[in-house]
């Protein structure tokens, strides 16, 4: 449901600028990524956040590693990096958001957040048994799903928009 569909709905007479600047204070704008080169996964990456940003879904970064901190002792960080076994298990994704889905019937109206992870990849790769990064990755993925997320890996902007869509039609 748009304002302009609320508006309508509920009879109120609210001015065109009144209605843009709502729209503006509601919908969070999600800052563009540094251009990067052409056909690299930095690039496919930066292209499905400036399609998910368009598509009004906050998407953010999520690095994974390690480091030691001034006592020596290591610190692990990006989400689900607990360990090195279970990094080499199920990793997770590129990139985390929130995907905003009205849903139907019993909460008509309402905008619930659906967990979204998406695995960039440059463009042309594929999943192949014998890569084991890959494996992990998709794990992550089929946990997301499995919980009624959305996720999937993704080589192109027209990749995210099709992973997301259907969702957000309700389909």
């Amino acid at each position: 449901m748009t304002l302009a569909d609320w508006q309508a709905r509920w009879g109120h007479h609210v001015p065109a600028q009144a209605l843009a600047e709502l729209t503006a204070i509601l919908s969070p704008v999600m800052p563009s990524p540094a251009p990067t080169a052409r056909h690299s996964e930095a690039a496919g990456a930066a292209q499905i956040r400036l399609a998910a940003g368009r598509a009004g879904v906050p998407i953010w970064r999520n690095n994974q590693g390690g480091c030691t901190d001034q006592t020596g002792r290591l610190i692990r960080f990006g989400l689900g990096n607990e360990s090195p076994a279970l990094n080499a298990r199920w990793k997770s994704s590129d990139l985390i958001g929130i995907l905003p889905v009205v849903v139907q019937p019993l909460h008509v109206g309402q905008t619930l957040g659906v967990f979204l992870a998406v695995e960039t990849k440059k463009p042309g790769w594929r999943l192949t048994p014998g890569d084991k990064r890959g494996q992990a990755q998709a794990a992550f993925l089929q946990s997301v799903r499995g919980f009624g997320g959305v996720g999937g890996f993704c080589c192109t902007a027209d990749d995210f928009l099709g992973l997301t869509q259907k969702t957000i039609a309700g389909n």
